[in-house]
């Protein structure tokens, strides 16, 4: 990555929340409001689910995106932050998960076991809600990002067997990074309810 992921957070700092959270939130039939928010970087997403009731249990593999998440909630007792990875964190049950283009960079050879861990987590009539790359991207097989995990839309099809897909888009085109470097988009944007 040509820019560090400082200067990605200070480039996305003051974006609102993700549309797709907002909508998956309002889904949300269970009276349990926890949520996790994984890759959580700035908080964006976190802060929108505190001020709709939820307890946030937020995770980043970066410092910075930590400390910026520890002083924009200090003192928030349903916010809690650890630097953690997808495969280090220890996941409370939630009745939301939010994995907003993070689940990129969960290593290949990870996902499998990550994902079982997040099915587990999630109560059956919770909602994900996140983002998977798509094998035609072009990070993938760069020195970029070296490790990502990458699926066809066969196989993200099957990830949510068990869930009712609510929302699905695929993303292939030409675009931009958040800093403005251009690259080839392709991504899977996923609401679904687990059963």
């Amino acid at each position: 990555m040509s820019v560090t992921w400082n200067e990605y957070y200070q480039k996305v700092a003051s974006q609102p929340h993700r549309p797709n959270v907002e909508r998956a939130a309002n889904l949300l039939m269970l009276d349990s409001k926890i949520a996790i928010d994984a890759g959580c970087g700035t908080g964006r997403d976190s802060n929108y689910l505190l001020n709709q009731g939820f307890t946030v249990y937020a995770f980043d593999t970066h410092q910075d995106a930590v400390e910026t998440c520890l002083t924009r909630f200090e003192g928030n007792p349903n916010f809690s932050i650890s630097q953690s990875c997808f495969s280090d964190f220890d996941y409370p049950p939630c009745s939301l998960f939010i994995a907003s283009a993070s689940l990129f960079f969960c290593p290949s050879e990870r996902f499998e076991s990550v994902w079982q861990r997040i099915n587990e987590t999630l109560q059956p009539g919770g909602i994900f809600c996140g983002d998977l790359l798509g094998i035609r991207d072009s990070w993938v097989g760069t020195d970029i990002h070296s490790n990502i995990s990458a699926f066809t839309k066969e196989e993200v099809e099957a990830l949510f067997d068990d869930y009712e897909i609510i929302h699905f888009y695929e993303r292939d085109e030409d675009g931009t990074t958040a800093v403005g470097n251009a690259k080839h988009w392709h991504t899977f944007s996923i609401t679904a309810i687990k059963r």
